[in-house]
């Protein structure tokens, strides 16, 4: 269980984080597709709710570790706390940042249920954690933000340019982790068991974009 939740960690990040942040960084030209300029100012909360989930969503992976081994008590602390730092960043932040205050208060509720949930699967050793592959899935996802955000930036905003970000994000994304060799075969094949036959050809796409 604990092999296979470790890996699971790394493959949902090294899935989910690329996804997040490039939505984060094309964030400016989504607005301006699906609504007006007016809504360009939101694209700040976007970025940061965004970017602190795709760091910490592997707690999704960690509670479910701790439920395995009947350690449900946790989540009644974790809720308590996470409920406790939004409260108190929303006091502190929403008064004067407004908006992206209230960003930074929710986004809180990542970290502290990070915390609590890292804690205590390193406490009853439900996860290991590879510190140096969860760095190039950290470095690869934010060096393909940056690039993409310098791009839009550059280049300004299209529909066509839109669909093109995309596409050139993911690519920029995949190559540097094809690069760094962050993934091995036996990583995705303990992964990729758990999902059903049925998925034979998204476990066959993840498989070729990955390694």
């Amino acid at each position: 269980m604990r092999l296979i939740a470790s890996k699971s960690v790394e493959v949902l990040m090294g899935i989910y984080l690329p996804i997040a942040l490039l939505v984060a960084a094309i964030s400016p030209d989504i607005l301006l597709f699906i609504a007006n300029k007016n809504y360009l100012p939101g694209y700040v909360p976007i970025i940061i709710i965004l970017s602190v989930n795709s760091i910490f969503i592997s707690s999704n992976i960690l509670g479910v570790s701790l439920q395995a081994i009947r350690k449900t008590r946790i989540f009644l602390i974790s809720s308590s706390l996470t409920l406790a730092s939004n409260v108190a960043f929303s006091m502190m932040l929403i008064p004067k940042y407004g908006i992206d205050g209230a960003s930074i208060a929710f986004s809180s509720i990542y970290l502290m249920g990070f915390a609590v949930l890292f804690y205590y699967s390193r406490k009853y050793h439900t996860v290991i954690f590879e510190k140096i592959k969860i760095a190039k899935i950290l470095l690869s996802g934010f060096f393909m933000f940056a690039v993409m955000f310098l791009v839009q930036e550059l280049f300004g905003y299209s529909v066509p340019k839109l669909f093109l970000y995309i596409v050139a994000g993911f690519f920029i994304y995949i190559i540097i982790i094809r690069i760094t060799k962050t993934f091995k075969n036996e990583d995705l094949d303990l992964f990729l068991m758990l999902l059903s036959d049925r998925y034979i050809i998204i476990k066959k796409l993840i498989k070729k974009l990955l390694l």
